[in-house]
This record gives C-alpha cells, structure tokens and sequence, in this order.
C-alpha cells in the first residue's frame, strides 16, 4: 500500500473486519493528508471553578512569554505510522489567545485586570508558554484529536509571596478516524482543562493580597 492508493480486492472486502476498514478509511482520510492546515483557535468560554469570586482584585497580566521550540504553528497531521505529512497552523497568534483565555476567566471571577502594575496592591500573573501541540492519536479503528498545553505560572503578590508551578493537560476530540474538523475542539477542550487548574491557584493569590 502507498499513500493516496489503497489497493484492497473487491472479492475480499466482505470479509474485512470494521476495524480494518475504518483504518483503511482513517489512513486516506487524513492520515496521507500532505496539506497544511489553519485551524481556527477557539473563543473563550467561561469554566466554573471551586473557588469564590476575589471582587475587587487587581491582576497583572502581562504578555505570555513564548518558550516553544516551534513558535509559527501549533500541530500536525500524522500517519498511521506515526510519521508526520503536514503542520497545523493557528489562524492568530497563540500567546495572544491563551492570555485573552486567561483574562476572561479573571473578570468572570470580578478582577480587574491590567497589562502593567497600576498600584501597589495589584497581583503579578505571568504565564509561560512551553508545548502547545495538537496530533492525531491512533487506536484500533478509531483516532482522536489530542491537544497538549504545557504553561508554567508565576504568580507575585505585593506582599513577597511567589508561586511557581508547571502544568500539563490534555484536551481530547474523538472520533471514528481523526478529523480536520476536530482540531478546534480539541484545543478548545484542552484550554478549559487548564483555566481549571490556573484560576483556583491564581485566585488563592489574589484573595491572600486583597485580605492584607
């Protein structure tokens, strides 16, 4: 079999098991696929979390700095071996969207948030990006879409008090065979995984400072 030409008997396509078929499918479908791809990166949604709301908080939420080793795109499409045929590109700039993710989960949660320390009272929140990548997953016919995400948070308060801490989450789209069109929810899925994680300790921070 060579990518793009499946040559499979007629005769013997009854007694093909589902499975087998779906991956023959999976592997024309997307897994020989030498196409880039722009993928649309997802609106924000706001995540309900544990924690209460921290009114009145000011938050500094400067840039995220940008430590992948691959800045320009954001995945890949792969084989069934594993090899990758094409990159996945962002329609927009990826530190720019994880931050307006951030930044929706903290007015939701009533904090104010600003680009630069305004007064002596406001919390520093400074966001590291380190993986952010989206890839076929293959099992035995089926395939997902899995997005990873690696940020690193550094939360400083007015008061001396640091945090410092890495997390990793996974956002998965499944399907029969991994789809293009799946790549947006997956990162969309990802994402709230990790406002799930962030907003609890950051909002712990906050609640510290505006308590002093």
């Amino acid at each position: 079999m060579r990518c793009g030409r499946l040559e499979i008997s007629l005769g013997a396509l009854p007694t093909l098991v589902p499975g087998i078929a779906v991956f023959a499918g999976s592997f024309l479908l997307i897994g020989c696929s030498f196409t880039d791809q722009t993928v649309r990166l997802p609106s924000p949604k706001i995540t309900p979390t544990l924690h209460s709301p921290a009114p009145g908080a000011v938050v500094v939420v400067p840039l995220i700095i940008d430590l992948r080793e691959a800045v320009h795109y954001i995945g890949v499409k792969k084989n069934l071996f594993g090899t990758v045929t094409a990159k996945v590109f962002p329609d927009r700039n990826a530190p720019l969207w994880l931050r307006e993710q951030l930044m929706t989960q903290l007015k939701a949660a009533g904090v104010k948030t600003v680009a630069k320390a305004a007064d002596e009272s406001a919390v520093l929140v400074q966001l590291f990006l380190k993986r952010m990548l989206s890839e076929p997953r293959w099992s035995w016919g089926a395939g997902d879409i899995a997005t990873t995400l690696v940020v690193r948070l550094k939360v400083s308060s007015p008061t001396g008090e640091t945090a410092d801490r890495t997390y990793e989450v996974t956002g998965l789209a499944s399907g029969e065979v991994p789809s293009e069109k799946n790549y947006t929810p997956s990162l969309e899925r990802a994402a709230a995984e990790l406002m799930k994680l962030l907003m609890p300790d950051i909002l712990s921070m906050t609640s510290l400072s505006t308590q002093r």
